[in-house]
């Protein structure tokens, strides 16, 4: 209750702040009630108060945050893998098993890997190892299947079958795509998009935090009316409900 009041109290000190600076804001913006008009002139003074940054120095601060950060816009090294599933739910344990060896005999005889995995296509038993994976997500799989992957190191080829997630598993390694560099220009506009952002954010907290630590100037009658407006609307929507 108090920091809905305070939240209140600071609304309309800074509605009496765009009073004084002359603003006006337009009749379909003010709302039906004083509260709502009150709210809106305080948003109004919030869009006058940014502080004005040039787009030089808006490129300027993108530039220094790019070199700072650079690494964060770079794309990880990622395994584009292929993941045949067999489901022991499915076929039993031992026949899912050898289900999962046969098919890797006919992948390393010469058929496609994913002709093959399609006949056991099973929605209880998805292939989530299929796809470009990034090797940072491959660090924190199970042991498993970073087992499974070790012996490939960065040939591409297939694991032997390995059981795990319900069933018996092959995964094959397609390519290692290495990590992938962005430059300044392709990321330039979210960059200094963001950094408007923050500006415009730091100078609105910058400027309401004077009108918080300022005593209010606000009178008495409309300091006593804010509770009583709070549980009145608040009764009405309860009584709306009912």
């Amino acid at each position: 209750m108090a920091r809905l009041i305070d939240g209140m109290l600071l609304t309309l000190q800074l509605a009496n702040e765009a009073e004084k600076k002359g603003i006006v804001v337009p009749a379909e913006e003010a709302g039906d009630t004083e509260l709502a008009r009150r709210t809106a002139l305080a948003n109004a003074l919030m869009k006058t108060v940014v502080r004005d940054v040039s787009e030089e120095q808006l490129l300027q601060i993108a530039r220094e945050r790019f070199q700072v950060e650079k690494q964060n816009y770079s794309s990880s090294p990622s395994y584009t893998l292929r993941h045949l599933k067999v489901s022991t739910e499915k076929y039993g344990d031992v026949a899912a098993k050898l289900v999962a060896e046969n098919a890797r005999r006919r992948i390393v005889g010469g058929e496609d890997f994913d002709v093959v995995a399609k006949e056991f296509v099973d929605p209880d038993a998805p292939a989530e190892f299929s796809g470009d994976i990034p090797l940072t997500d491959l660090l924190h799989v199970d042991p498993v299947i970073r087992t499974s992957l070790a012996p490939l190191k960065d040939m591409p080829g297939l694991t032997e079958v390995f059981e795990g997630g319900g069933g018996y598993n092959l995964i094959e390694l397609v390519k290692l795509n290495p990590a992938v560099e962005v430059t300044f220009d392709a990321v330039r506009d979210q960059l200094i998009s963001d950094i408007r952002s923050e500006v415009e954010q730091q100078t609105r907290t910058t400027y309401m935090k004077a009108f918080v630590l300022m005593p209010a100037t606000l009178n008495d009658e409309a300091v006593q009316q804010l509770p009583s407006r709070y549980f009145d609307a608040a009764a009405s929507a309860a009584d709306g409900k009912d």
